[in-house]
């Protein structure tokens, strides 16, 4: 694609030849697109611009699945600058160019296979960019699942947590004390010298970011194919103890705790050992309080 000396994009928002009745909000912000370059790009928007009904014009613009750093970046695609995907914006740019049908069959090397391609090259081979794409897709979970991009993150993460299990941290020893913000290294997570030595260059994108209704499918998933319990273990108890019993987690609210709770008691490994009994009565004890 050929370069082009950067400009302001509110003025592709702006100067537009679109009417004023097609230029509604998407998620919020005025969308004004130029009609016949996006729909050099666009199939689904050739099509509607040609039966040329404003009602539908309008309705498909204001449905279009993209916030506006997505749109910003679809505009700077379709007026022919270098298009810059990153592992935050894969996610929105396929979801919002499956949604314009911005194919190979309408254009050659368009939106749609430039962003796939991204996706499958650069993000499902690491395990970091594959967390940090993961998360992206609650924002939009119903076209990310139905474009199957949920569950090609999920194959990635399990199946890489299964070559490589220390991905999900270091099995908890058992301990007196589980919970101390004051500590950085406790008795209940004390990684190998190797790991520690390791880790100086490198650490494992956290699954403990992730929301309850990502991390739970993750978690069922892990159980379901074998990655070793001690580990699971691990990353239920980080999980707990970030969202629920370290100082972080008390601006969480009660039900969201709750449902946290319930999740980790649903998915913890039931062989004895694994969890501190610090840990396993600190849970009983929020259980108690959120009921």
């Amino acid at each position: 694609m050929a370069r082009r000396q950067s400009k302001d994009v509110s003025l592709w928002f702006s100067k537009s030849t679109c009417p004023p009745d097609l230029q509604p909000n998407v998620l919020g912000t005025p969308f004004t697109p130029e009609k016949e370059l996006l729909a050099a790009k666009s199939a689904k928007f050739a099509a509607l611009l040609k039966n040329n009904s404003k009602e539908d014009l309008s309705h498909f613009l204001r449905n279009m699945p993209a916030d506006p750093e997505t749109l910003e970046l679809v505009a700077r695609f379709y007026h022919g600058f270098e298009l810059q995907i990153s592992t935050e914006k894969v996610v929105p740019l396929i979801c919002v160019a499956h949604y314009l049908e911005m194919t190979e069959n309408h254009s050659k090397n368009n939106l749609l296979g430039q962003a796939l391609s991204f996706f499958q090259e650069r993000i499902l081979p690491s395990w970091n960019e594959t967390v940090k794409a993961f998360r992206t897709t609650e924002k939009f979970l119903r076209q990310s699942l139905k474009l199957g991009l949920v569950e090609a993150c999920m194959k990635s993460i399990i199946t890489k947590a299964l070559a490589n299990p220390s991905l999900l941290g270091e099995p908890i020893k058992n301990s007196t004390k589980y919970v101390d913000d004051s500590e950085e290294e406790d008795e209940g997570y004390k990684p190998s010298a190797r790991r520690r030595l390791f880790d100086l260059d490198w650490k494992s994108e956290d699954l403990t970011t992730l929301s309850l209704e990502l991390y739970e499918p993750v978690i069922h998933e892990m159980n379901k194919h074998g990655v070793p319990s001690p580990y699971v273990a691990t990353s239920l108890c980080n999980y707990t103890n970030k969202w629920v019993l370290s100082s972080s987690g008390e601006a969480v609210k009660s039900n969201y705790k709750k449902e946290i709770l319930e999740a980790v008691e649903r998915h913890l490994p039931h062989e004895k050992g694994l969890v501190p009994c610090t840990l396993l009565f600190e849970i009983l004890r929020q259980q108690s309080k959120t009921s």
